[in-house]
């Protein structure tokens, strides 16, 4: 596993997801919440903590959620790709995180895209920069 760099964090996120894939296994899910969206929100919120950013539950689900209707393979991949655009832009695969993004959104229905695409311009997540600039007024 590399420790830093843009693999380092691919790495590190892939890791922290299987660590809360097991430690939710067995217990009974949050909000009769899937396993696997505990561990993907699990995993972007411990990115948040390590890097000291104090960012409240309910943000990390809404930043989260284009990846959660993804198939649990690609979401997660898809989720640590974009933590590395995040983190280091000119290192991510773009292209994926563009069509994973995009993809999330639309199998939402119209009524959560409003309301995901309106959180991320208000809170400033990156995956906007995916979204058709007509759904960003």
């Amino acid at each position: 596993m590399a420790l830093f760099g843009a693999q380092g964090i691919r790495d590190s996120l892939i890791k922290t997801y299987k660590k809360h894939l097991r430690l939710f296994q067995g217990t009974p899910p949050e909000n009769d919440l899937p396993l696997h969206h505990s561990a993907l929100h699990g995993a972007l919120a411990l990115r948040y903590a390590a890097s000291y950013r104090a960012i409240p539950d309910n943000v990390v689900w809404l930043e989260v959620a284009p990846f959660l209707a993804l198939p649990s393979k690609e979401s997660v991949l898809a989720l640590a790709e974009y933590v590395v655009f995040k983190e280091r832009p000119h290192k991510a695969n773009r292209k994926f995180v563009e069509k994973s993004v995009k993809r999330g959104l639309e199998l939402m229905s119209a009524e959560d895209q409003e309301l995901f695409i309106g959180s991320a311009r208000e809170y400033g997540f990156a995956w906007l920069t995916f979204t058709n600039p007509s759904q960003n007024e």
